[in-house]
């Protein structure tokens, strides 16, 4: 099997994060035909070429145009879908997969398992669940809000992935002025600041290109969940730990929680891992306000 990996985003090189173990793990695991890593230009790249056999992509920064209010800082959407569809090679691997530069491989033999169970399914999409809200647990139902934090796809689905349009930032921003005071009030109660946010515009992208059944990143209707559950049949959603993944940046996304989305656990691991992040919730909950007061 051919398989491509494409490590995408800022290249990391402090002594906490550093991208080379991104690069090192992918070697080193020995699972990969093929190694791209899709960033901006820095000092180190050059090094990087000579010590390394991999494929360097050095894209142009098409910056942030537009911000998140309630969380303070920039869009990165445009950012993130352009080192990942420079690194996409249309129909020539029979898997891809793309990781963030601030991840690495762990346990190999763990991702290998995970990659060879989605190849051998009828799923279209592997994703992990390190930010996927179940949409059967509140309301009003987050839909199409699955992780991208690693996404894994088949030969068939290379080019879908390569043609992921930018959106407008300054637009996705400023939608929400427009809206009623209702909707208004929802997206500050959710923190939210944006129409869409980066996992739900790609999640859109990839399984409902041509015609999206939700208008913004909270809008719910039952037509719309029915089409998010036919949608998700289309997906393996796998734990970031069950993939042998670590991520250097945010640690506390192996943790599991009570609200992901996921389809790939057993009943026992699946009741474990409910158990685990409802008690973690908890805790993360009393921290937070132990740190407030």
């Amino acid at each position: 099997m051919k398989s491509h990996l494409i490590i995408q985003g800022p290249f990391f090189s402090d002594n906490k994060i550093h991208t080379k173990k991104s690069i090192i793990s992918a070697i080193e695991s020995g699972i990969f035909s093929k190694v791209t890593l899709s960033t901006y230009d820095h000092p180190e790249l050059n090094d990087l070429r000579k010590s390394y056999d991999i494929e360097v992509i050095i894209n142009e920064d098409p910056g942030s145009q537009g911000r998140e209010v309630y969380r303070k800082k920039y869009q990165n959407i445009n950012r993130q879908i352009k080192t990942i569809t420079s690194g996409v090679i249309v129909d020539e691997f029979d898997y891809s997969m793309k990781i963030r530069s601030d991840c690495y491989i762990y346990q190999a033999n763990k991702l290998e398992r995970v990659i060879n169970d989605f190849m051998t399914s009828n799923k279209k999409f592997l994703l992990t669940d390190s930010s996927s809200v179940r949409f059967d647990i509140d309301h009003p139902r987050t839909l199409y809000h699955l992780s991208d934090w690693f996404i894994g796809f088949k030969q068939e689905k290379s080019k879908l992935v390569k043609s992921i349009p930018f959106i407008d930032e300054k637009y996705n921003e400023s939608w929400l002025n427009e809206q009623s005071h209702e909707i208004k009030s929802l997206y500050k109660r959710k923190k939210l600041s944006n129409r869409y946010g980066a996992e739900v515009w790609i999640t859109l992208n990839l399984l409902s290109k041509v015609k999206f059944p939700i208008k913004h990143s909270l809008d719910y209707s039952i037509g719309a969940e029915k089409q998010f559950t036919s949608d998700l049949k289309k997906v393996m959603c796998a734990p970031m730990y069950s993939m042998g993944m670590r991520c250097m940046k945010m640690r506390s996304v192996h943790i599991p929680h009570l609200d992901r989305y996921e389809n790939y656990l057993g009943r026992l691991e699946k009741i474990i891992y409910k158990v685990i992040g409802f008690f973690y919730k908890i805790y993360a909950e009393a921290r937070q306000k132990f740190i407030n007061n």
